[in-house]
This record gives structure tokens, sequence and C-alpha cells, in this order.
């Protein structure tokens, strides 16, 4: 198995794939085999990242580029106006043009946090496979790559 490109099995015939994992279409795979892909490829779940302050989210939507050149024109309008009694009208609205775009950009990456906890929440606690000719109920983190999953009717996919 390639581990640095993702593999289409979605093209490949069911016969490819079944050997490409070494699965066993009737049987599954063996309890050994699956505690040792466990032991390989580690828990199927989504990467959960801690949470973050608001805070640090809003300081670091100012970390970019784009953003780090207006602060400069700020600042620079800011001295030019104050320099030549112009007013800081300029440095306001920049500044506050940057102000409103942390806040959409910190919106954003909260409601991006919130629905991959959504997503863990959804998935299925268990999952039925077929290992070792048996079918099993197994929880769905222990679900690893071979693994012949078995569907009722109304199972939500793991």
């Amino acid at each position: 198995m390639n581990k640095q490109q993702p593999e289409r099995h979605y093209s490949q015939t069911i016969e490819t794939v079944l050997q490409q994992y070494q699965a066993d279409p009737d049987s599954g795979l063996s309890v050994e085999a699956a505690a040792e892909r466990l032991a390989e490829h580690g828990p199927n779940r989504l990467e959960s990242t801690r949470q973050k302050l608001v805070l640090t989210i809003f300081f670091e939507q100012f970390k970019s580029s784009m953003v780090l050149i207006l602060l400069v024109a700020a600042i620079i309008s800011a001295v030019i106006g104050v320099m030549e009694d112009e007013g800081l009208v300029e440095t306001f609205v920049i500044l506050a043009i940057l102000v409103v775009n942390a806040i959409i950009g910190t919106v954003q990456e909260l409601k991006a946090q919130s629905s991959l906890e959504a997503l863990n929440k959804m998935s299925s606690p268990h999952s039925k496979v077929l290992r070792g000719g048996q079918v099993e109920e197994v929880v769905s983190t222990d679900l690893v790559p071979g693994d012949i999953v078995v569907l009722d009717t109304g199972d939500i996919i793991p």
C-alpha cells in the first residue's frame, strides 16, 4: 500500500482490492491480522485538535503577509496624518477593515472546528465486520485497512 498517495479503490476490481489487502471475501481478516494492522495504522478516527481560545484564533488572523502590509500602511498613514495635520481617517478605515477581516476569519475557523466535532460525533460508534469467518461487532475506531464491513439496512457507514 502506498502511503504517499491515496489509493483509488473505486476504480479497481473487487478481486484486486481484496488481493492488495490480503483479505478473504468469505472469512475476512484473521483476528491476528486485524490486531497487527491496528498497531501499524493506528485507530480509525479523525485527528482531533486541541481547542484554541477565541482570542488566540483572532490574533492568528493577523499573521498573513497581506494583513501585515495593511498594518504597515496604517502606521505610515498615521505618521503622515499627524505630521501634516490631515487627521487619522485613513488609518482608522484601514484598522477597521483589518478588525472586520479578523472577526470574519475567527468566525469561519470556529465554524470549521464545530463541524469537525459534529463529524466525530456523527460517526457510528460500532461496526459489524467479517473477521475469522464470523461477523463481529467492533468499535469503529478499531476498523483497519482490509476489514470487510457488513452493512444492514439503516446502518451508518463507518
